[in-house]
């Protein structure tokens, strides 16, 4: 498997491009030589401002779901656990992740996007 992760931080336009047609040439090249279909992920945010986007010739777009405020909460906490960030520590994470995302900026967006 290979990721290529954070298409969307490519934000200008010829090198974006650039960027699609040499993953999209890799793609070919391996597919044309083996009997194992490879497993690529592409990750990228929406596309709002129409940059080129991996052909779905090669690609199956897939979107993630939203994760509503319980489920951030348990992820953070077993995200601590797999780190081993316990007692005061892992307190005061969560309190700043609280604090954090109550600030109206975040909020704000959360609530649009996760309602």
């Amino acid at each position: 498997m290979i990721v290529f992760d954070g298409l969307d931080e490519v934000a200008q336009r010829e090198t974006r491009q650039r960027v699609v047609t040499e993953i999209e040439k890799f793609i070919g090249r391996w597919r044309g030589g083996s009997t194992v279909p490879p497993k690529i992920v592409v990750t990228t945010r929406p596309n709002v401002s129409d940059l080129p986007e991996p052909s779905a010739q090669w690609f199956e777009p897939i979107t993630l779901l939203k994760l509503d405020h319980e489920l951030r909460v348990t992820y953070l906490r077993k995200w601590c656990a797999a780190r081993g960030i316990a007692s005061r520590a892992r307190r005061e994470l969560m309190h700043s992740f609280d604090a954090r995302t109550a600030e109206p900026h975040i909020a704000s967006w959360l609530r649009t996007r996760c309602s």
